[in-house]
């Protein structure tokens, strides 16, 4: 995808707050934008994600479900037809199970599938990805200033492509004000003004891959029948408490680097879209 896409798979996904314990459902709403830049390509983002724990025995699962719509636009200047990359899709459904273990340890196993496509033919096998993971959490330090480990090895496509990388985030409340995350993919430094808004910087990276329902010819020679995207970025985000269940969330910053490509069946490239830095912007709600 885009290197507009990776700004805002806000991720919404790394979710690692310092509080949450999994015990709240969320939709969150967001939409973005970045506009045409050098590199001729102009993105906007709309997507929707609900999560609902449920407490068990032991543990809780979380069930989520997003559906992501991607709308671009291309100048003329590209070699091939674009109107197949203007409109992706991407439908996913992932479910985590919080497991507790003893002295502040937990482990949390995660399975989920993507249907990620531009939907220019009908539903197939290569529409879907299937992602997973196991991690485990240590949390640490006091009521007052606690602490939070978390670590694991996951099969994602942060870096555009399907593969199995670490992950590692290390969180800690330094006082009632600020607060930092570090580690991959996102790291961030986090200030509250008061209880109702706070300030946060973020440097992370993101990912997106994609199946071409039909191909797309390049040349004579080659088609491309996938879409590989990522960057990393860096920004500002904004969180305001409307009230006791509703946040409105600004953020804007921009792509330090990013990667835009159109792949082959067996994933080599055959086209480089040469995309270039740009800014980004991006408003949401998150409703607990």
């Amino acid at each position: 995808m885009s290197k507009k896409v990776i700004f805002i798979v806000i991720f919404s996904v790394v979710t690692f707050n310092l509080h949450s314990q999994f015990d709240e459902g969320s939709i969150i709403v967001d939409y973005a934008i970045a506009p045409v830049s050098e590199d001729g390509i102009d993105f906007s983002k709309l997507s929707v994600k609900f999560s609902y724990p449920l407490k068990l025995k032991k543990g809780v699962l979380v069930n989520s479900v997003g559906v992501n719509y991607f709308q671009m636009n291309y100048d003329d200047n590209f070699e091939m037809e674009t109107q197949d990359l203007e409109n992706l899709y991407n439908i996913n459904y992932n479910f985590r199970y919080v497991y507790p273990l003893a002295n502040k340890w937990a482990l949390i196993g995660q399975v989920g599938t993507y249907l990620s496509s531009n939907l220019r033919s009908s539903i197939q096998s290569d529409d879907f990805i299937f992602t997973g993971g196991i991690n485990a959490i240590k949390l640490g330090g006091t009521l007052e200033k606690p602490t939070r480990l978390l670590f694991g090895l996951n099969y994602i496509t942060v870096i555009g492509k399907p593969r199995v990388l670490p992950m590692i985030n290390y969180v800690k409340k330094v006082s009632d004000k600020f607060s930092y995350g570090l580690g991959f993919p996102n790291t961030y430094m986090k200030y509250n003004f008061s209880e109702k808004h706070f300030l946060k910087s973020l440097f992370w990276v993101n990912g997106f891959y994609t199946n071409l329902g039909d191909p797309i010819t390049i040349t004579t020679n080659l088609e491309a029948e996938k879409a590989s995207y990522r960057a990393i970025s860096a920004g500002l985000e904004y969180n305001y408490l409307l009230n006791k269940r509703t946040s409105l969330i600004l953020k804007g910053g921009y792509t330090i680097y990013n990667e835009y490509l159109l792949l082959d069946m067996d994933d080599n490239e055959v086209y480089n879209f040469n995309t270039a830095s740009e800014p980004y912007f991006s408003i949401g709600l998150i409703l607990k």
